[in-house]
């Protein structure tokens, strides 16, 4: 009995090695090289463009810039910032309700609103911690059939 339990010990020991081996996609990410949010017009502002390419019965997602990041640095006037995530696609396609979806959200994004069109989505980010939060893109095109076409893309908005 004594072996088994140490077999049982080994093995959850040598998954646990294996797993810390392997780095989250979010601390994969050069944040030197990925540039600041884009601002235009309002300071306060960060614009993202949400890109769709759709087929008949697919579509997918991309954002601009490309790395898939959206840098926040520690300075005062990233505080309490607006990001607005503005939809460029083929006729038809808005964001879902829940649009920007950011799970283990504890605070630190509120005022998700939805536009009347669907096509721009917008969060305030708090800052009020640092780090890497995964967050999901998620547009739909209702007209094209009873469940629609929908499409999601899972990037990062990084905090400093």
């Amino acid at each position: 009995m004594t072996s088994v339990r140490l077999l049982v010990v080994l093995a959850i020991g040598l998954v646990l090695q294996a797993c810390a081996a392997i780095a989250p996609p979010s601390l994969q990410i050069d944040r030197a090289a990925v540039p600041r949010c884009s601002q235009t017009g309002n300071p306060r502002d960060c614009h993202v463009q949400v890109k769709v390419t759709a087929t008949a019965s697919s579509c997918a997602v991309a954002i601009a810039p490309e790395q898939n990041t959206i840098r926040f640095t520690r300075s005062d006037s990233d505080r309490g910032r607006f990001i607005y995530w503005v939809l460029d696609g083929p006729a038809g396609y808005t964001f879902r309700a829940d649009g920007i979806f950011i799970p283990g959200n504890k605070g630190d994004f509120d005022m998700f609103r939805l536009s009347p069109d669907g096509l721009t989505y917008r969060v305030r980010n708090k800052h009020t911690r640092p780090g890497d939060y995964k967050y999901s893109i998620n547009v739909i095109n209702e007209g094209a059939g009873v469940e629609g076409i929908q499409c999601e893309l899972d990037p990062f908005i990084y905090n400093e």
